[in-house]
């Protein structure tokens, strides 16, 4: 159907648009039953209230970072299923772990790697 409107809606919106604002447009078409959104730019995004509100983002505690902002959870239950409390360990936290823990190197080659900047 909105295809078949195309000139008729574009000649509509550009009117409207010109005299509010984006969110004034989306909730006075939602009243009238016209299924439309504001689209953001990613730094719009990050700014709105609306995805704050629904979860889409959490702050968690980081030990190196400070407050970070993290994706929420993609499906949320009652009660929650999962929860975020640390972010991603920073790059090479686990350098020992893997290299010589698991792999079999010595401390000394990984200290060599580092000087090295191999790593």
């Amino acid at each position: 159907m909105r295809v078949a409107l195309f000139d008729l809606l574009t000649t509509f919106i550009t009117q409207h648009m010109s005299t509010q604002s984006a969110e004034e447009f989306v909730e006075r078409g939602q009243q009238m039953g016209l299924p439309c959104t504001v689209q953001n730019r990613p730094d719009e995004y990050l700014q709105d209230d609306h995805p704050w509100v629904r979860g889409a983002f959490v702050q968690v505690q980081s030990p190196e970072l400070g407050q970070v902002t993290l994706p929420g959870p993609v499906v949320t239950t009652a009660p929650p299923l999962a929860a975020y409390r640390l972010p991603a360990p920073v790059l090479g936290a686990s350098n020992i772990d893997v290299y010589v823990d698991e792999l079999g190197h010595s401390p000394g080659e990984l200290d060599d790697w580092r000087e090295r900047g191999l790593i």
